[in-house]
């Protein structure tokens, strides 16, 4: 029998060790659409299901478990043979950059999942609060907060968020109940440059500025929820970028029903002809993923 396409036994090996199209079009950097027409392109040649297509979800067939074990194996002696000729292939570097807060509090605690994804890329992160500069002499991606992109970059949208105190769930067990309005008898913690954040969200809830009492003001933002987490007072929260603390318990949103939008988004932000470079492309692919796990609903617990 002539040998089927290399990509689609690309194809099929990927999905067929994670049982998934999805997944398997991810690490490909294809759509599952794709990954879908090629497996069906390889079983028309072969004459023979590889997948049981089920309503919960792929699994392979006995005759596609038997030709994966052989495919597997063919693609690791290739490796091994090329790695042994020509030698290791060096490893990717990607350079992003970020804001410390959004860097601390959204993306290092999921980049293990990166890491696990592409354990062939090694990340460089660079955090400040400056635009860095994007492409050679600067870095790959920019994770940015603004309201879009400038001219010769591709900006993907991550989300927009919604702001509402937040602090040390300890501060609210020694409190007690709290109404909205009884925040400003707590130290109000902000970054220096975000002024007009407390005043935005006390208007919202009835409560003029000159009721205020003791502020903390800190130089990053990333210091003010520091400040939060050890009980020092309420910060003004982002529900977005603090899923992760607020999931864990280390912070607490008291009043998130009281969350007015930004009128800004996190972007991620790199040069439009390099956004399908293979480190690049991979890291914005991983990036939606992650996006898009933040909004799948919880399931319920029975």
């Amino acid at each position: 029998m002539k040998l089927p396409p290399l990509n689609a036994l690309r194809a099929f090996e990927a999905a067929a060790r994670h049982e998934s199209f999805a997944k398997a079009a991810a690490e490909l950097h294809l759509t599952p659409s794709a990954i879908s027409h090629q497996i069906r392109k390889l079983e028309d040649l072969l004459g023979a299901a590889l997948f049981d297509r089920k309503a919960r979800g792929l699994t392979l067939s006995d005759t596609g478990r038997r030709y994966y074990a052989v495919v597997r194996d063919a693609f690791l002696r290739l490796q091994e043979g090329t790695t042994a000729v020509f030698g290791a292939p060096a490893r990717a570097r990607l350079r992003v950059s970020a804001m410390p807060a959004f860097a601390t509090y959204w993306l290092i605690p999921r980049l293990g999942r990166f890491q696990a994804a592409h354990p062939e890329i090694d990340v460089e992160l660079d955090t400040t609060d400056r635009f860095a500069v994007i492409g050679p002499g600067g870095v790959d991606v920019g994770l940015r907060f603004g309201q879009g992109p400038q001219q010769g970059l591709q900006a993907d949208l991550l989300f927009v968020d919604r702001m509402t105190p937040v602090c040390s769930p300890r501060l609210l067990t020694d409190a007690g109940p709290l109404a909205p309005a009884d925040v400003v008898r707590f130290t109000l913690l902000q970054e220096r440059r975000a002024e007009s954040e407390w005043r935005t969200w006390l208007g919202a809830v009835g409560v003029p500025e000159d009721r205020i009492g003791q502020r903390l003001r800190f130089d990053t933002t990333a210091a003010a929820y520091h400040a939060a987490e050890a009980g020092l007072g309420f910060a003004m929260g982002w529900l977005g970028l603090l899923g992760e603390s607020l999931a864990a318990g280390t912070l607490t949103a008291p009043f998130p029903e009281i969350a007015p939008p930004r009128a800004q988004g996190y972007y991620a932000v790199c040069a439009a002809e390099h956004e399908q470079d293979g480190p690049i492309a991979a890291f914005r692919s991983w990036l939606r993923r992650e996006v898009e796990r933040d909004r799948a609903p919880v399931p319920e617990v029975a």
